[in-house]
């Protein structure tokens, strides 16, 4: 499987890409300085450049530059390219936990990317967030703290969630009642499951 990492302009570790060469990257603009801070190119820099610092020089580097008036982020391009491209399994960092408008742009993607079968997550410091569209996800036995299950479609039916703190056995979730929040690991192989719709799902990486 194709795998890819888009990075967006928030700070994040990219050390770990050191030693991993088969991985695509694209670099979202001012992603670009993630990459400078760790020492590495990116395969490809997309953006508008509206965020770059103009001082920073871009050497050896495949570069796509977009009309600053498009109906798309940066980001949202750079995923569209992606999956244009045949790449599955997509991981996106620096996209979560500035700008809320932003944040909530990012999920939207995930959820985007999941409708066309597109293994993807976001990375926020410790936390993962990723979606579970008509499908299930198994996690580690032993997967300690705090998973929370949102509806990102107006509903999502048949929804289990097993081996929790809080049980839900062929449940409705809406997009209006945040009932899946804060729920628990118990030191069991928990599952989550949706027979129909899109969830989001947030934990620590550690757990998955």
């Amino acid at each position: 499987m194709k795998k890819a990492i888009i990075v967006s302009k928030l700070e994040c570790d990219l050390s770990f890409l050191k030693k991993d060469k088969s991985v695509f990257t694209i670099a979202c603009d001012a992603g670009y300085l993630n990459f400078i801070k760790a020492g590495i190119q990116p395969d490809l820099l997309i953006g508008d450049f509206d965020s770059l610092p103009k001082d920073v020089m871009i050497n050896d580097v495949k570069t796509m530059k977009l009309n600053p008036i498009k109906d798309v982020t940066d980001t949202e391009y750079a995923l569209d390219y992606l999956i244009d491209k045949g790449f599955k399994d997509i991981l996106i960092l620096g996209a979560i936990g500035g700008r809320l408008d932003m944040t909530l742009t990012t999920i939207a993607l995930l959820a985007k990317a999941c409708k066309q079968h597109i293994k993807i997550a976001a990375l926020y410091n410790e936390d993962i967030v990723f979606p579970l569209c008509d499908s299930q996800m198994t996690f580690k036995e032993d997967a300690t703290g705090m998973i929370s299950a949102f509806s990102f479609t107006d509903q999502s039916i048949g929804v289990d969630e097993i081996n929790l703190k809080y049980q839900l056995h062929n449940y409705t979730l809406t997009n209006l009642k945040p009932l899946g929040v804060s729920n628990e690991f118990i030191n069991k192989k928990a599952i989550i499951k949706v027979k129909n719709g899109i969830l989001i799902i947030t934990t620590n990486i550690k757990n998955i």
